[in-house]
């Protein structure tokens, strides 16, 4: 359940995610060559489905008020505050930005989440109103203060051709945040209390 793994690389796969269409259940049937159809090139040289098309690492980092770090935020708690999450995308193949990243945004835009793991903040967002790089939530402190954990991240959307090209099992909308699944845990500290 990782993502960025070439196991399963099939170009039919890679084709619907060029042609915008990743969150397709099943790949094209059309014939395809890798280099015109899905780098849309005539001139590259040494196009291959994984070193050309794979993403590179990927960073998240978390902006907000009351911000120690990406990790600990003491936010104020008479209001609601936002917490915006911001995903870079290292160096990638050659066409990963621009064929498969930028064409598919709005199918990773609908897959950010904040999940609280402790606590009673209330965590609300607009599901869909993201990009493939940066996500707004708004968190609501609960009554009585206290501290919260919570996890943000990114993840494929299950069943998809996005999900079988790029990551080494299906139906589990592994986690693209980066390569630890520890990257994005946030503690959120109430001011009036709850271990600040």
């Amino acid at each position: 359940m990782a993502f960025a793994v070439a196991e399963n690389l099939k170009l039919s796969d890679l084709r619907s995610i060029t042609d915008g269409n990743g969150y397709n259940g099943s790949g094209t049937t059309s014939q395809t060559r890798l280099r015109a159809d899905c780098a849309n090139s005539s001139t590259a040289t040494s196009v291959g489905m994984k070193d050309s098309f794979f993403p590179g690492s990927r960073t998240l980092t978390i902006a907000g008020p009351g911000r120690v770090n990406d990790a600990f935020f003491v936010l104020p708690h008479s209001s609601t505050s936002t917490l915006t999450g911001t995903l870079t995308w290292g160096t990638a193949g050659t066409f990963f930005i621009s064929r498969c990243l930028n064409l598919n945004s709005s199918l990773l835009g609908n897959k950010w989440q904040l999940n609280r793991l402790s606590g009673n903040d209330t965590i609300s967002w607009t599901n869909g109103n993201g990009t493939a790089t940066s996500q707004v939530f708004s968190v609501t402190p609960g009554d009585p203060a206290g501290t919260d954990t919570m996890e943000m991240k990114q993840v494929v959307q299950a069943n998809t051709c996005w999900e079988r090209y790029f990551c080494n099992s299906t139906g589990n909308n592994s986690h693209v945040t980066s390569e630890s699944n520890a990257n994005g845990t946030l503690t959120v500290y109430d001011q009036d209390g709850g271990g600040f």
